[in-house]
């Protein structure tokens, strides 16, 4: 997943901490980061595999941010290498 923050942004820590706070009340933790204009994340599950609701929660907690431009939220994949 990817997210843009909005020009002029300044706390893109206090946004990426935020983001982390809503991945851990969830259950979910992420790798990657980003710069300046753009961070990107590969989001899992504590418990196997994040869920459509867990994609659901990100896009609603994401549209919900003034200080986001624009985001996307990737499909689900199943990182363990093992088909579904």
């Amino acid at each position: 997943m990817t997210i843009e923050p909005a020009a002029g942004v300044d706390g893109l820590e206090e946004l990426t901490d935020a983001w982390l706070h809503l991945l851990e009340r969830r259950g979910l933790h992420c790798t990657g980061g980003g710069g300046l204009n753009r961070l990107a994340f590969v989001v899992v599950s504590d418990a196997a595999q994040a869920t459509e609701n867990d994609r659901d929660a990100a896009r609603s907690w994401l549209d919900s941010r003034r200080d986001v431009s624009s985001w996307q939220v990737g499909d689900l994949e199943d990182l363990s290498g093992n088909d579904r």
